[in-house]
């Protein structure tokens, strides 16, 4: 790829996520999927806890666009088990996993 054909996906890929993250948060926001401050947190009000949500989607759409013929049974492994504990830490987000459900996925 030339650097022209680089600075165009990066440019997408930052739109995009910039419009996926502003959804994720009205969606949080809406859901009451919400982080509620404590004594171990370093906010201050409640934040949304899924803004990860949408850099991992778009990880994995880029890797299935730039790789889906040239994967190999390693890589299909591996990112599955990128999906597996991406998954597992947003359920913690969401209903906070004892810590050896999440130490045995993880």
């Amino acid at each position: 790829m030339t650097f022209d054909q680089l600075s165009k996906l990066f440019l997408i890929n930052f739109f995009i996520l910039n419009i996926l993250i502003f959804i994720s948060i009205k969606f949080a926001f809406y859901f009451k999927f919400m982080d509620k401050p404590n004594e171990r947190s370093l906010h201050l009000k409640s934040t949304p806890n899924i803004g990860g949500l949408p850099v991992i989607l778009l990880f994995f759409l880029n890797l299935l666009y730039f790789y889906s013929s040239t994967i190999s049974i390693n890589e299909i492994i591996f990112i599955t088990m990128l999906f597996i504990i991406s998954l597992v830490g947003l359920i913690d987000d969401l209903f906070k996993l004892s810590s050896l459900i999440r130490f045995f996925f993880q």
